[in-house]
């Protein structure tokens, strides 16, 4: 058993939060947020959570009525809900819906951005399928999604990036025995043709030059001297002669300051904030008025990369 707090950074500190307790329950590893921050009652709890997993590993057939008692003890309402719910009873849109609370709960959802990807999933499989029940999933519509992935032109990374959304909703459903059995398994396609990543210094002179806009030209320097993904320029700050980020996972970073203009683009990126998409699709643009269709923006963080590499950085220095 592993009773662990549980940790959150609201403006670049670390806090701590509820505690959580991660063991073995019956015959799987679970984890259950416990609900208070406060240790003493957290321990009390876990061990409540404990016994009742021991009792489930002596009597496997009365695993259900000791887990549903361990979620009414913690009052994890929607947990109990989603474990004893009947599958011709919910349509998929519900249970996909309860899954992505469920994972948010638990703290496996950390990032807005995450979540967005899976509601995201959600809103292509209800146009692919329509409102079907979890019971009607089979081979036929996982068919029908693929085809309906290469109607809306998504790349191999695009639909790689849903397939693992839709495998760990399934996942889900049979961990929680609400389906005896996956109805198909999505295989995610290996990426063989990869296109070049590095966008050499005079290369990028042009895709300057190629643009007027300021807010542009600031956005593509803190991605080629900074490395910055194109969702943490919300999450960033400047801090004298550093950059401190948020980046996936709410993992903090320092970056030291690579050039001079650093502070001012951090000002003018948060003055003009823009979504995800448009700044995909404005860097794709002026891409190809460059003429250099290859690239896409995630190319100016492999960049920074490949450069802090040949300026003889040490790869352990770069990881950080």
């Amino acid at each position: 058993m592993r009773l662990y707090q549980n940790t959150t950074y609201i403006g670049g500190k670390k806090h701590k939060t509820n505690y959580s307790v991660r063991l073995l329950f019956g015959d799987r590893m679970m984890t259950f947020p416990l609900g208070t921050n406060k240790k003493r009652e957290a321990k009390e709890l876990a061990q409540f959570v404990r016994e009742c997993g021991y009792k489930a590993s002596l009597v496997p057939q009365n695993k259900k009525a000791y887990l549903k008692e361990t979620y009414e003890k913690l009052q994890l309402f929607s947990k109990l809900t989603d474990t004893f719910y009947e599958t011709k009873e919910v349509s998929f849109s519900t249970l996909y819906k309860k899954m992505i609370k469920s994972k948010i709960e638990a703290n496996i959802i950390k990032s807005n951005r995450t979540k967005e990807i899976y509601l995201e999933m959600l809103k292509h499989c209800e146009k692919a399928w329509g409102d079907i029940n979890l019971e009607e999933l089979n081979w036929e519509q996982e068919d029908k999604l693929y085809t309906y992935f290469n109607k809306k032109n998504f790349s191999i990374t695009t639909q790689n990036m849903y397939k693992r959304c839709i495998k760990s909703f399934l996942n889900w459903c049979k961990k929680r025995e609400i389906i005896e059995r996956l109805p198909f398994s999505p295989q995610q396609i290996k990426i063989t043709n990869t296109k070049p990543s590095w966008i050499k210094p005079k290369e990028f002179q042009m895709l300057q030059e190629h643009t007027d806009d300021a807010v542009m030209k600031a956005r593509n320097r803190l991605g080629y001297y900074m490395g910055l993904r194109r969702g943490e320029f919300s999450n960033m700050r400047f801090d004298k002669d550093r950059l401190i980020v948020i980046g996936k996972g709410k993992k903090l970073r320092e970056i030291p300051v690579q050039y001079s203009q650093c502070e001012d683009d951090v000002i003018m990126v948060h003055k003009y904030p823009a979504k995800e998409h448009s700044i995909t699709k404005s860097f794709k643009r002026l891409c190809r008025r460059a003429g250099l269709d290859q690239f896409n923006f995630h190319c100016l963080r492999h960049s920074f990369a490949h450069n802090c590499m040949l300026n003889d950085v040490s790869i352990f220095k770069l990881q950080t």
